[in-house]
């Protein structure tokens, strides 16, 4: 029998004990960070770095410039295909089986040309294709996966000169049918659609930051600023935090989700964390106000811990005879980095409920006419 010997930290985060968690009767439970595989804050025209983990190396053809932009500074394309930059391929940058770019964009001349592109990963026309995301016909935001051209993200918006636009591409390739590729123009979701690939391409191409590819003449023409490449699907709430060009720190993502009926007498709680977060405080009760008010020193709080999950309803865990059926049950995440002075970051209350034992929800309602 699998099985999984873990140091949990009680009440106060100093007391810990030992317990083991049954995968044979939970499963285990794995709940992914968001990593960023490129991030071009687009701050320095003469020498752009990538400030994610494990950074790319980032080359500059021609010359660019670098201006006031949307966050701080940006840098600034001619639309002469000759000033662009190349990014080295690096094993992350392709190959993933979800992926996310955005980046905010000012473009000028829009209508003088056949195209412009933001980002795009490919060697040549139908060449090592990964991801391109560009404007097109009509002047809107086309972006491709896998070079697919039936499949897209296509934009409502067209673009006009001189505005600024948060422009955001996702890809799933797990994703719900009609969800696999979406784009988002200014937070707002613009097209959704099915994608027939389950990753994206694997290749050696380099990422073109301004361009198609070294020879296509799609150059993009105005100001690029905070370019990220994800290697994971970004929520709604992702996407906004994006647009301010700063990270996220609250948990979100609860599974169960918020309201949720749950039929069994003990669970598996998860969510997504912060992206500030070192360890996350967890709250978990069967009233609103002690969970909403709770504070480390209150009675439901149950640990600090670095996991991104809490199971309850088991001897060892929170609630050890199990989940009261017809009660429904309170949870919080505070995240905490106590290097940061706004920590901890207050999360919202979410809930479940436990239906009773009886029958419920008849329907009709009791007493309809």
């Amino acid at each position: 029998m699998m099985c999984l010997l873990k140091c949990l930290k009680n009440k106060g985060r100093g007391n810990m004990y030992w317990v083991f968690v049954l995968f044979l009767l939970l499963g285990p439970v794995i709940v992914a960070r968001a990593d960023m595989v490129l991030y071009l804050p687009c701050e320095d025209a003469a020498n752009p770095v990538d400030v994610s983990a494990n950074p790319a190396t980032v080359v500059v053809h021609g010359s660019l410039n670098s201006v006031d932009a949307k966050i701080d500074k940006g840098l600034e394309f001619n639309g002469n295909n000759a000033n662009r930059i190349e990014v080295e391929h690096t094993a992350k940058l392709d190959g993933m089986s979800a992926l996310s770019i955005a980046a905010w964009v000012l473009p000028r001349n829009v209508t003088s040309y056949e195209g412009m592109s933001l980002v795009s990963k490919r060697n040549a026309y139908n060449d090592g294709d990964s991801y391109n995301l560009f404007i097109w016909t009509g002047q809107l935001v086309n972006g491709r996966v896998n070079g697919n051209n039936t499949n897209i993200g296509l934009s409502t918006t067209v673009l006009e000169d001189d505005t600024w636009y948060h422009i955001t591409l996702i890809f799933n390739g797990q994703g719900e049918s009609g969800e696999k590729i979406k784009l988002y123009i200014n937070g707002i979701l613009e097209s959704s659609d099915d994608h027939p690939a389950d990753a994206v391409n694997a290749g050696i191409a380099p990422v073109w930051i301004g361009e198609l590819d070294a020879n296509r003449g799609f150059a993009w023409d105005g100001i690029m600023d905070e370019v990220r490449i994800y290697n994971h699907a970004l929520s709604e709430v992702e996407v906004l935090s994006a647009m301010e060009g700063k990270p996220w720190p609250y948990a979100f993502g609860p599974e169960p989700a918020d309201g949720a009926l749950h039929a069994d007498t003990w669970l598996t709680l998860s969510w997504k964390p912060g992206e500030l977060a070192v360890s996350h405080d967890v709250y978990l009760g069967d009233k609103f106000d002690d969970v909403n008010e709770a504070t480390p020193d209150s009675n439901v709080f149950r640990g600090n811990q670095t996991d991104l999950f809490l199971v309850a309803g088991f001897p060892g865990f929170p609630y050890p005879d199990g989940l009261v059926p017809g009660t429904t049950y309170y949870w919080r995440i505070d995240e905490v980095n106590d290097a940061d002075p706004n920590s901890p970051w207050k999360g919202d209350v979410w809930s479940f409920s436990i239906p009773p034992k009886t029958a419920y929800y008849p329907d009709p309602a009791d007493g309809a006419e």
